[in-house]
């Protein structure tokens, strides 16, 4: 196995979009710049592990 990801039913998404406002409750207030900034980091991280993901979804559409 490569990789594994929880499967949800569809109660439990719904719930996880109704919880999530309250979650980070400060985030509608955070300034732009800031938020820009945290996007910029994730975008970063997600670069990092590009040939994994990569790997991942290749995977488990049966194109390797």
């Amino acid at each position: 196995m490569i990789a594994q990801a929880p499967r949800c039913t569809a109660e439990e998404v719904n719930l996880a979009a109704r919880s999530a406002p309250g979650a980070f409750p400060g985030g509608a207030g955070t300034p732009a710049m800031k938020r820009v900034h945290v996007l910029y980091r994730f975008r970063n991280l997600i670069e990092k592990r590009l040939e994994e993901f990569t790997l991942s979804v290749c995977t488990e559409n049966g194109r390797l």
